[in-house]
């Protein structure tokens, strides 16, 4: 029944997705839309920047602060988003111990998992049309399992997330040029 569930909202969220092109509401659409559908307590959507080889905030939500997190970069290979990157699947953990040694985080992002508390996390690599775009993250209380079902409707909506956020970027994209 919760498959069911899941699958209508996903298709409603891609309805949704697909009717802008502006990038800050359709990042914010996406991060929205995850927290509701997966009951997270916090969700930050990353767009790549593959010159660069950095990772930019361009949405979170959930309690707190979203100015802690929006427009903030980290180097593409940290933490579990650079896992995710390199293997091209969801990275997890249940616990996000700040010594985990394959974990390397900026110093801005220790200091959010210490204030924010929410030491679980899932990052999911963000692909569409074969090329790597960025990683939703997802943060949880210490202990939060992700079974193999929920990680199946995570990378569908991934999927969808990453078309969405694929079109808005190729719409902002045609604006700087403007």
């Amino acid at each position: 029944k919760r498959a069911e569930e899941v699958t209508r909202e996903l298709a409603q969220v891609a309805r949704e997705l697909s009717g802008t092109l502006e990038l800050s509401r359709t990042a914010e659409q996406i991060v929205t839309a995850v927290m509701r559908l997966f009951g997270i307590r916090r969700a930050i959507l990353f767009a790549l920047d593959a010159d660069a080889g950095l990772l930019r905030c361009v949405a979170s939500a959930g309690a707190g602060a979203e100015e802690e997190w929006v427009g903030r970069t980290m180097p593409a290979d940290s933490g579990l988003n650079g896992i995710a990157l390199r293997e091209g699947r969801p990275a997890w953990t249940a616990d996000y111990s700040l010594d985990d040694a394959r974990l390397t985080l900026p110093d801005w992002i220790r200091a959010r998992i210490e204030a924010e508390g929410y030491s679980s996390g899932l990052a999911i690599p963000l692909t569409a049309a074969g090329e790597l775009l960025g990683a939703l993250t997802l943060r949880d209380v210490c202990g939060r399992h992700y079974d193999d079902e929920e990680l199946r409707q995570l990378s569908v909506f991934a999927n969808q997330a990453a078309l969405a956020l694929r079109n808005a970027l190729e719409a902002d994209d045609d604006h700087a040029i403007e």
